[in-house]
């Protein structure tokens, strides 16, 4: 094709026809120009094309992440709920006179004196991150969700810390008193919870009802315990809307997410 070009070129210099031949020529730099910008063209189409798998991967694994969070941020809140509601049962029942309910309290005791600590399902948005690939995701929108979820699980994490320390010191030494472990087999539940196939006879009830009351009244009487009651109550209390809005934002960020796979 070059030789082609080339031999017209020639000729028309050969036969002087000047005004023909720089019509030819600016028709061959039209047709360089051309070729280089359809070149241009089908390598942009073919970054696009490898810029939008990309994308379409890391959304993809977002949503699963996502949705795992989604699942993961409900049980905290459902526990904190159940915590709250053992607190409050633990402090009505150490005001109460007629203390026969006592072995109900096991389950209290046991809910109350847990931690859990607070993880984030970030994989993803980390990698993301780390890699330089942040910018793969087109959508400003989901790209400033995953942003403030980040900041909303770091003020979570933070906050857990913080309450942490008392919440540990203040608990769990006046938990070891009671030792709730020692009395499951008095509670139904927990029994068969726990799959205790002992029975006790009834005068062996008896005996651990009345050593279970003792050692619960030395709990209820530490002011750290109670002091430690009320710290959860009121940390998990504060730390209930925080959640709430975080599994919207997680919701609100897998309806965008799925919209954007659809396109």
């Amino acid at each position: 094709m070059i030789k082609f070009f080339r031999k017209i070129r020639q000729r028309l210099l050969s036969e002087s026809k000047f005004s023909k031949y720089l019509i030819y020529a600016i028709g061959e730099i039209l047709l360089v120009v051309i070729g280089i910008l359809i070149a241009l063209q089908i390598n942009n189409w073919n970054e696009q094309n490898k810029a939008d798998r990309v994308e379409s991967v890391f959304l993809k694994r977002l949503l699963v992440d996502l949705k795992k969070d989604k699942v993961y941020l409900e049980n905290i809140h459902s526990r904190r709920q159940s915590q709250i509601r053992a607190a409050k049962a633990i402090i009505n029942f150490s005001i109460e006179t007629n203390q026969d309910s006592i072995i109900y309290q096991l389950p209290n005791m046991l809910t109350i004196s847990s931690w859990q600590e607070t993880t984030s399902n970030q994989n993803t948005f980390f990698e993301l991150i780390s890699s330089g690939n942040f910018n793969s995701i087109k959508s400003d929108s989901i790209k400033d969700g995953l942003l403030r979820l980040d900041r909303s699980y770091k003020a979570l994490i933070n906050d857990d810390k913080i309450n942490k320390e008392p919440y540990v010191s203040n608990l769990w030494p006046a938990v070891d008193l009671i030792n709730p472990y020692n009395y499951l087999v008095l509670e139904p539940d927990l029994n068969q919870e726990f799959r205790i196939s002992e029975r006790l006879k009834t005068n062996e009830i008896e005996n651990m009802i009345m050593e279970l009351k003792q050692d619960f009244k030395k709990v209820l009487d530490s002011k750290k315990f109670r002091s430690g009651l009320m710290n959860a109550m009121d940390s998990y209390d504060r730390s209930l809307p925080v959640i709430e809005g975080m599994i919207k934002q997680v919701a609100n960020l897998i309806s965008k997410i799925e919209i954007e796979l659809k396109k």
